[in-house]
């Protein structure tokens, strides 16, 4: 009996609402009104039992509304036609003010560079008459400017009484680089290509870099020219050999190679070697460091001769 009981308790209790709303539904038809007693009917009493819930009225006067004010103003919001309209209205309200004396663009001021560079960049600053600080573009004015090769760095601002501030962070050469063709050009200590340079001896103070790759490690040629300062009266360049190492060129022909590491140490151990020797005054063609265990010397064809008579002289003199 309880096997045959249960689904019919179940099924009372699944088909219950669903009898109440019908006959909810069938108490509202205008038959029903008609037929009805002098009190309210189960219908009106159930919803007006269902509107004096809090929650019901708050949802229905106010969450309600207020999701349909969001979804009509987001739609707004997102009309081309509302945006092309604001878009006219700022640029003629912009065109109006423009047009004021106290908005004019009344020159500029470059701080921070050299005079040379000052000449170059004043040449590319164009400022039309009746320019205006609301329509002057300032970032494409810092863009040009900043694809000087010179200019390290560059901000651009519009000052009190429409005056453009350009400030400048010049780039500082520091050597000279002779490309493949034999020109000489003005580099930093970051490789970065300067100005041309025909005369050398119009910068007698700036170390020379010879070979290819030499411009990206000129702070290493750089350091080795400030760390040993008796070498700057003999020194003609530095020569970077196959983008690994430098060949430190001297006068009357001699060549310090260095190894590809640790070469400030080897020139080092050359320098202390000419302190006490004198090594770099021998008619010496070479010193190669390259193995710094086993460092060599070459001599020229006159100190090799002179060598060996010597010998020779040496030689005659114990068979004497």
């Amino acid at each position: 009996m309880q096997q045959v009981v249960r689904p019919k308790v179940q099924v009372e209790r699944t088909e219950a609402p669903k009898k109440r709303a019908v006959k909810l539904l069938m108490d509202l038809r205008p038959e029903a009104q008609k037929n009805r007693g002098p009190g309210p009917s189960k219908a009106m009493y159930r919803l007006t039992r269902i509107w004096k819930k809090t929650w019901v009225r708050r949802a229905s006067l106010i969450v309600l509304p207020g999701i349909l004010v969001v979804m009509a103003g987001w739609k707004l919001l997102n009309s081309p036609d509302l945006h092309a309209f604001i878009g006219k209205q700022r640029d003629a309200i912009i065109a109006v003010l423009a047009q004021r004396p106290e908005f004019a663009v009344n020159g500029y001021r470059i701080e921070g560079a050299s005079a040379g560079l000052e000449s170059r960049l004043t040449g590319m600053i164009s400022v039309p008459g009746g320019a205006s600080t609301m329509t002057f573009d300032v970032a494409a004015l810092q863009a040009d400017l900043a694809d000087v090769a010179a200019v390290k760095d560059v901000s651009v601002a519009l000052g009190p009484k429409g005056i453009l501030h350009i400030d400048v962070i010049e780039r500082v050469a520091e050597a000279l680089w002779r490309d493949t063709d034999g020109a000489l050009w003005l580099i930093d200590r970051e490789g970065v290509v300067l100005d041309p340079t025909p005369v050398r001896a119009d910068w007698p103070k700036l170390p020379v870099v010879i070979g290819e790759g030499a411009g990206e490690v000129v702070a290493q040629a750089l350091s080795l020219f400030r760390s040993f300062p008796d070498l700057k009266p003999r020194l003609r360049a530095f020569v970077r050999v196959g983008e690994r190492r430098w060949n430190v060129e001297l006068d009357r022909g001699l060549t310090i190679m260095l190894p590809e590491q640790a070469p400030k140490a080897a020139l080092a151990r050359v320098m202390a070697w000419h302190y006490g020797d004198e090594v770099l005054d021998r008619g010496l063609v070479a010193v190669d460091m390259r193995l710094p265990d086993r460092p060599t010397l070459r001599m020229n064809g006159k100190a090799h001769e002179i060598l060996r008579l010597r010998d020779a002289v040496d030689g005659a003199g114990e068979e004497t």
